[in-house]
């Protein structure tokens, strides 16, 4: 708690003489204990072997305090009373009964005080309002200006775009409506999310954290059961698993449906289908046999990624039996889904069948034999992303496509400032990846 004299902020002064301050303990002479708040024109001001500077009419007035023999007593009356000696007096009465609380509170009280960070804060990405409206007005009046650096600044793309923006949103029906973002552009938005930061040199960063529903669940209760991901762990499987749809005859193109809990293989699943060009629909793991059957059959998926099963507060949802249900349904209709792989969630293992022709495995035992290596799928920027549909409260649900350089540019570009997100942030959401959270 060393302090020098408080300064004043605006002239560099020191305070009034009412001000309290914090010696450094060297600069006190032998009768004055350290630690002590005290009146500036009442003791040292500089490191010397006594207190030469307190005034003669101060000293005069000193006595020993025989219960505090280190704090100066001033209760003595000094023998005139003008006016300037009755503003001393009471002066010295304030002190005295100041001297007197610390003393108290030094020897019968301890005080913590938290030790300063030992490093600042991230600086804003935006510093103030000024700035702020000078990045709003350029995003209204150049929007082309405005997406192209944030593009070129913060994303990697294997080949830049020839127009950063082209749209028509007239309402005259011979011209079709349209926005195309970056075209002539490729990129991969896996790249970007995963491998970039790998050769940046921080793999070993954490990338997700999971939380199962039962907290006392051990780590290795089944093969979905790992706590924390790094950048390195999520790059490694996200390619097993890409590799496991190559085997599954998934294109560039073909639609990958997301059965899924909220667990850290749906988006790595969605990750893989990414690398490899593919399109992912992540349907919520609360609807129906129906609602999943309709959407598979409507985005005509070839694979299903699914789950055994989960757990909703005590209660054990059986996913897989919900999507074997749907998958039955999507053949009545007239469309065969091929595959189904499948994370184990559940501490009982099943025994997976390939009845209706389905070729069923478990998602740990496809990634243990899978080439670790896959290579990046450079796509075009408006190249479809993902399909997600809407929850058909007011008809059949429509699936919306997003593209990927649109999406990747604008989803992590509004979450950058409206989260104030930096590097080593935890970013919690209890939300559903099915409803693009």
């Amino acid at each position: 708690r060393r302090a020098p004299h408080r300064m004043n902020a605006t002239t560099g002064h020191k305070p009034a003489r009412s001000s309290l301050a914090f010696l450094p303990s060297n600069a006190l002479c032998s009768p004055c204990p350290p630690l002590l708040g005290v009146a500036p024109q009442l003791c040292c001001s500089s490191p010397v072997p006594s207190c030469h500077r307190i005034s003669s009419q101060t000293r005069a007035t000193m006595t020993t305090n025989s219960n505090s023999p280190h704090i100066p007593d001033f209760g003595s009356k000094p023998r005139t009373t003008s006016l300037f000696k009755r503003e001393q007096i009471a002066l010295q009465s304030t002190s005295s009964d100041l001297f007197q609380d610390i003393a108290q509170r030094h020897e019968t009280h301890t005080e913590t005080f938290p030790l300063p960070h030992t490093s600042l804060p991230p600086v804003p990405h935006i510093r103030d309002i000024d700035e702020y409206r000078k990045l709003y007005k350029q995003s209204i009046e150049n929007p082309e200006l405005f997406w192209d650096t944030i593009a070129r600044n913060n994303f990697y793309w294997k080949r830049k775009w020839d127009t950063v923006v082209k749209y028509n949103f007239s309402k005259q029906r011979e011209q079709p409506i349209f926005t195309e973002w970056f075209g002539g552009a490729t990129t991969n938005i896996c790249y970007n999310a995963v491998d970039r930061h790998i050769l940046a040199g921080i793999g070993d960063r954490t990338a997700f954290l999971f939380e199962p529903n039962d907290p006392n669940e051990p780590e290795n209760a089944t093969p979905a059961s790992k706590r924390m991901w790094t950048y390195s762990d999520v790059h490694n499987e996200v390619q097993r698993i890409a590799n496991v749809l190559k085997s599954m005859n998934v294109k560039k193109g073909d639609c990958v449906a997301l059965y899924m809990p909220m667990i850290v293989e749906l988006p790595i699943a969605m990750l893989a289908c990414a690398r490899i060009g593919a399109v992912h629909s992540v349907v919520f793991g609360g609807f129906s046999a129906e609602a999943l059957a309709g959407r598979m059959v409507d985005s005509q998926s070839k694979v299903l990624i699914t789950c055994d099963g989960v757990m909703r507060a005590s209660k054990v949802i059986p996913l897989k039996k919900i999507a074997d249900e749907a998958c039955a349904l999507c053949a009545s209709r007239g469309h065969h889904v091929e595959h189904q792989l499948i994370v184990q969630r559940q501490a009982q293992q099943e025994t997976l069948g390939a009845d209706s022709g389905i070729s069923r495995v478990w998602w740990h035992e496809a990634a243990a034999r899978a080439d670790p290596q896959c290579d990046i799928e450079w796509v075009d920027s408006e190249a479809p992303l993902f399909v997600l549909y809407t929850s058909g409260s007011t008809g059949k649900p429509k699936g919306i496509v997003h593209t990927t350089g649109g999406y990747m540019v604008y989803s992590a570009t509004t979450f950058k400032h409206a989260f104030e997100y930096h590097p080593r942030d935890i970013y919690f959401c209890t939300a559903d990846c099915g409803w693009i959270t």
